[in-house]
């Protein structure tokens, strides 16, 4: 019924907001890590700094993942405004 897609549709869009607001909390962590990685650089700790820049890849490699599940989940979001539009 279209009550129930509108339902569905709502959580949907609660849950692309909620990734929304995790991928900006990684990437307002990267930036701090990236700062972080300057400075241990500017010091002279190597090895401190590879051991961040792999976090700054792997939280990268986070936010892509997260950008793929919004894709979907976007994607759902579409194809039910669809049906919707056909009933």
């Amino acid at each position: 019924s279209a009550e129930r897609v509108k339902k569905v549709q709502s959580q949907l869009r609660s849950e692309q907001r909620a990734l929304d607001r995790e991928m900006r909390q990684i990437d307002q962590g990267s930036t701090k890590t990236k700062a972080e990685i300057k400075k241990l650089a500017k010091k002279g700790d190597v090895k401190n700094a590879k051991i961040l820049a792999r976090e700054v890849v792997r939280a990268q490699k986070q936010k892509n993942r997260l950008a793929v599940s919004k894709a979907r989940l976007n994607s759902i979001h579409m194809q039910l405004q669809h049906q919707l539009g056909k009933s």
